[in-house]
This record gives C-alpha cells, sequence and structure tokens, in this order.
C-alpha cells in the first residue's frame, strides 16, 4: 500500500549511564609553588570521578520530494542536566584546584538538504 504523505516525523530517545574515570590526585601545595599543575604520585588513580547519567532526546521531521529532501532536526543531549564531577583541575591564577563538570543542557539544531 503506497502513502500518499511522503514527510516523515523521528522521534528518538538515547539514555547513558558510566562510571567515572580514575582521576590522579593533585598536589596543591606543589602545584600553587610552581605555578602548574602537579599530580601526587603516591597511589595514582585512586581517586574516582562521578558516575555520568545523561539523556538525549531529538525529534526530526524530514520533507521528501521527487528531486530534493529537506530535514530539520532538534538534538538536545543531556536533557535531565546531570552535572557530574568528571575531574577537578589547578587553577593558578585563583591557586585553587576546581571541579570540571560534564557538559550541561546542549542543544543542537540542524538543517539538511539531500539531493
Amino acid at each position: 500500500m503506497k502513502s500518499k504523505n511522503k514527510n516523515t516525523l523521528s522521534v528518538n530517545v538515547r539514555a547513558s549511564v558510566s562510571g567515572g574515570r580514575r582521576l590522579q590526585e593533585i598536589d596543591l601545595q606543589k602545584s600553587i609553588q610552581s605555578s602548574r599543575t602537579i599530580y601526587k604520585e603516591q597511589n595514582p588513580f585512586e581517586g574516582k570521578g562521578d558516575d555520568i547519567f545523561s539523556l538525549s532526546l531529538s525529534l526530526g521531521y524530514r520533507i521528501n520530494s521527487k528531486k530534493v529532501s529537506h530535514k530539520i532536526k532538534i538534538d538536545v543531549q543531556n536533557l535531565t542536566n546531570n552535572q557530574a564531577v568528571i575531574d577537578y583541575s589547578y587553577i593558578d591564577r585563583n591557586k585553587k584546584i576546581e571541579e570540571i563538570h560534564q557538559l550541561s543542557i546542549f542543544p543542537v539544531f540542524a538543517y539538511v538538504i539531500y539531493f
């Protein structure tokens, strides 16, 4: 049976869970003295970042014709805005160790032409 409507609506959901990666601890006192990041050499990779959860949702609409097709898509990554700590960084400007978080909500808009 042939459909008269050649257009397509798509909805995609992706969930991802991964364990935190192993981290090497930063030696704050030595980092301040040398003005760069110095890691503790005893017990390397003893620390661990937070577990990461990410939920993504994408919606797309494709318009088909004989010679060309158009697709409009929005993809929202990390929909739950989870802010897991994935690493640490020494910042010499303020002499502190700061947390690095996973990317927050990240929308991606796309327009594609197929010919």
